[in-house]
């Protein structure tokens, strides 16, 4: 896992490059802006799956102002798989750190799952900021539950460490998951 948790570094770092730059030319073109403003989206889901932090946000005259970061370029690789334990293995797509879709062969628990979400999304912002203004969270959730029994999670990992993803890869392990495929939607549409 190892192998895995190295290369989400490295995709992290690429897409916070991206974002802090993206933020630097928002903030000089809005004087009141802030970075990872969370908004609840009127969806009928349970609560983590209806927040959503944008990257940056203005407001003016009571206007707001919203802009997302998808970086142009990303860290390219070939597709690999790893024996995390005996019988459980992690297949790693290329991704990018804002749209990592993590699929379990097995149906994730709701409540763990809701649990690591709202840990992570940090609904009372008490992740304290780093030293370039980030609070180390995630941007967004959804989940899916297929018929044949595999959850599929789409993440925004935002600013959060990579121990958010080690958290989850851990949480699919220990319901069951004995092959947990990682990708990007954006980069794939084969997945």
């Amino acid at each position: 896992m190892d192998q895995v948790l190295a290369l989400a570094s490295q995709v992290r770092a690429h897409y916070l490059r991206a974002l802090l730059a993206s933020y630097v030319d928002f903030e000089a073109a809005h004087a009141q802006s802030a970075t990872e403003v969370m908004f609840e989206l009127q969806r009928d889901e349970p609560l983590p799956f209806r927040l959503h932090r944008a990257d940056m946000a203005a407001g003016v005259d009571g206007k707001a102002d919203v802009q997302e970061v998808n970086p142009s370029t990303h860290l390219s690789f070939e597709p690999f798989e790893v024996e995390v334990s005996e019988g459980i293995t992690v297949a790693m797509h290329p991704i990018v750190w804002n749209d990592v879709g993590l699929r379990s062969n097995t149906r994730l628990p709701l409540e763990e799952t809701e649990a690591w979400a709202l840990r992570w999304l940090d609904l009372e912002d008490r992740h304290p900021e780093d030293e370039q203004g980030l609070q180390g969270v995630i941007h967004s959730v959804s989940r899916e539950d297929a018929p044949d029994g595999s959850t599929l999670l789409e993440v925004d990992f935002g600013s959060s460490p990579v121990q958010a993803l080690s958290e989850l890869l851990e949480l699919a392990f220990a319901s069951g998951a004995s092959h947990v495929s990682i990708h990007s939607s954006t980069l794939d549409e084969a997945h």
